[in-house]
């Protein structure tokens, strides 16, 4: 299926751009891993819209994930205006016959979590779980998802994207 294909070539995408050891987000779902790494970074692939609570996932890993790390991920969201109200519509439907929920409030879940929202790309897949031809125009073709670079919040409530981003890029010492 194109569908899967393109989400594992995203998926290896993240891994490149990751420059510390990673741990997949699936790894959070019922608890925090053992034996992680001081500084790590976490990638997602749709896996907050299959997790059964993407939020407890988030939790965990915000409260393992050091100060350097980062969290990567490429998950679907909800679209705005009317078609956002559509999927609100059929999401039931879809997560019971695929398992992924198609509206969810991802970069609020990552900033509930504890994180700062570096940077949010939209991306448009060229594929969709439902036909394009039994959508309207409007919605465009394929499916909506968003790629996501966050960094934790400290401890002490500061958190600045443009400072996280200028240390992973070299440009800041640590």
């Amino acid at each position: 299926m194109a569908l899967r294909a393109e989400l594992e070539r995203q998926r290896q995408r993240l891994l490149a751009d990751a420059p510390h050891p990673v741990v997949e987000l699936d790894e959070f779902g019922a608890g925090t891993p053992s034996g992680l790494p001081a500084t790590f970074d976490v990638i997602g692939v749709a896996s907050l819209a299959t997790a059964p609570e993407p939020a407890a996932a988030l939790a965990r890993v915000r409260a393992a994930m050091g100060p350097d790390g980062r969290l990567l991920l490429f998950e679907p969201y909800r679209r705005a205006r009317w078609s956002g109200t559509f999927t609100d519509a059929v999401a039931p439907l879809v997560r019971r016959l695929t398992g992924i929920t198609v509206n969810l409030p991802v970069a609020a879940l990552v900033r509930e979590a504890g994180f700062v929202i570096g940077t949010i790309e939209r991306v448009v897949m060229p594929t969709s779980i439902v036909p394009t031809s039994l959508l309207p125009a409007s919605l465009g073709p394929g499916s909506s998802f968003c790629r996501i670079v966050a960094y934790p919040v400290s401890p002490n409530g500061a958190g600045d994207a443009g400072t996280h981003a200028a240390v992973h890029a070299g440009q800041v010492g640590r």
